[in-house]
């Protein structure tokens, strides 16, 4: 079973800006789909009863932020999420279901509900508010 056909990845001009993990994709033990620079990493465990994992904690290391990134899971429902360029070009939409992740990296987004939703985020902080958000009026 090739497991890309679980992701998909969203591009522009060339680059990928975000991507989706379908609810069915097989992890075996652990799988990580971030890149090792991205700012936020995301990955997937899938452990058997029984298992231990290595007590550690994460030494920090000084780095510069210099893109933002979201993380969505969606607990219930179905979303239509919508990709778009800094200047509110439409890229490319999507229907996120049930199960789904989904990683973004510093683009335009918006989002529909299809359906009644419960979504979990992560996002970097600190939080500024929504002034320190950009609207645009779409294309």
């Amino acid at each position: 079973m090739l497991k890309e056909k679980f992701i998909e990845r969203i591009n522009y001009r060339g680059k990928e800006f975000a991507f989706i993990v379908r609810a069915n994709y097989p992890v075996d033990s652990i799988e990580f789909f971030s890149e090792k620079e991205d700012f936020l990493q995301v990955g997937f465990h899938n452990k058997k009863k029984g298992e231990k994992l290595k007590a550690h904690y994460h030494q920090f290391k000084n780095h510069k932020i210099t893109s933002l990134q979201e993380v969505l899971f969606i607990v219930k429902g179905k979303v239509k999420v919508y990709f778009y360029t800094k200047k509110g070009i439409l890229i490319q939409t999507e229907v996120l279901n049930k199960g789904d992740i989904l990683f973004q990296r510093n683009l335009g987004h918006g989002f529909e509900l299809l359906e009644d939703a419960e979504i979990f985020e992560v996002k970097q902080g600190p939080f500024f508010g929504k002034e320190h958000k950009k609207f645009f009026d779409v294309q």
